[in-house]
């Protein structure tokens, strides 16, 4: 029951065999490590946090995922918030929304009802949307983390230990970047990578108008892949298997001008950690992923026929894979 004993958890406990109700649970850290503090925070994308310190040093903030009720990767809306977590809960409580780390107000509790069936336009496939509460201090904290692609723009660098990148679509958040380059110190990932390589990163606003990467992830690559079906806004089709397109995905022009003219081609698909395309590119001839079988036939066409200069020289050629 002493209150100074207690630098890790203040909670109180309910009636036990052994302890009386307004008792404190004493942890080993608490009794063994007396420098070791535990505090309340939050992490870089505003969901709640546990900061941690030895000595007044800050170790790191982890998120308190015991708040957590709900989490989603897809589009929701306010019957989905609404059933999830009563009315009662939405009326008494506060509700703040944070998008990539900045206060929203997409989502609020006047939209949070069971008639509400469109989707917030924030969220959406392949954003992750946490919803946490905490009773204690009656508010409701939701949360979405983007995910976005990025490249390297050079192998990395042994000696700085640093890796460059840049973003293929150029999104206001990679222009707010407060810097374009990554430390193997915080993200290890990047040892390995060459330029041109893509991966997933995620970005918060730390300060304002001012982004930085969070994570680093890999990206999946689906390569030299015919696309059966596609649709501009939504999704494809590939080896018989249907693929939705991330909120935060990007083609790079590759697929903006795909038409039924063009199914012969073979794209690189990338996906995100979640399953949808993130990215796709189509395969150029040449690329080192092709390997020629043999030329079936070659044909020139002269722009003067007394001089034998040609115009134009045709290469047709039959890949491993049979596209020719």
């Amino acid at each position: 029951t002493l209150a100074r004993e207690q630098r890790i958890s203040d909670r109180t406990l309910t009636n036990t065999d052994t302890n009386t109700k307004g008792g404190y649970t004493v942890e080993f850290g608490e009794k063994y490590y007396p420098a070791l503090e535990l505090k309340t925070d939050s992490d870089a994308f505003d969901r709640p946090a546990h900061q941690w310190l030895h000595n007044n040093k800050k170790i790191g903030s982890y998120v308190d995922y015991d708040l957590m009720v709900a989490e989603y990767t897809t589009a929701i809306n306010g019957k989905e918030l609404y059933e999830k977590l009563g009315s009662s809960i939405i009326k008494e409580y506060t509700t703040t929304y944070y998008v990539d780390g900045q206060v929203n107000d997409t989502i609020k509790t006047g939209n949070m009802i069971k008639t509400n069936i469109r989707d917030y336009e924030k969220t959406g496939n392949g954003v992750l949307t946490q919803v946490f509460v905490n009773d204690d201090d009656k508010n409701i904290t939701i949360v979405s983390i983007n995910t976005y692609i990025a490249q390297a723009v050079a192998d990395y660098n042994t000696k700085k230990e640093t890796l460059s990148f840049a973003s293929p679509d150029e999104t206001k958040f990679f222009k707010a970047l407060a810097s374009s380059t990554l430390s193997v110190e915080d993200f290890p990932a990047i040892a390995d990578m060459k330029a041109d390589d893509l991966f997933l990163i995620t970005m918060a606003e730390t300060s304002t108008n001012k982004f930085t990467v969070q994570s680093v992830a890999a990206v999946e690559k689906l390569e030299n892949k015919d696309i059966t079906k596609f649709t501009k806004e939504s999704k494809l089709t590939t080896d018989g298997t249907e693929y939705k397109y991330s909120k935060k995905g990007t083609i790079w022009n590759e697929l903006a001008g795909y038409n039924t003219t063009k199914l012969d081609n073979t794209y690189n698909i990338y996906l995100d950690q979640y399953g949808y395309v993130i990215g796709a590119a189509e395969v150029k001839a040449g690329d080192e992923n092709l390997q020629y079988l043999y030329v079936n036939e070659v044909s020139v066409v002269p722009a003067d026929w007394g001089t034998g200069v040609a115009d134009s020289v045709r290469v047709k050629v039959t890949y491993l894979d049979g596209t020719e």
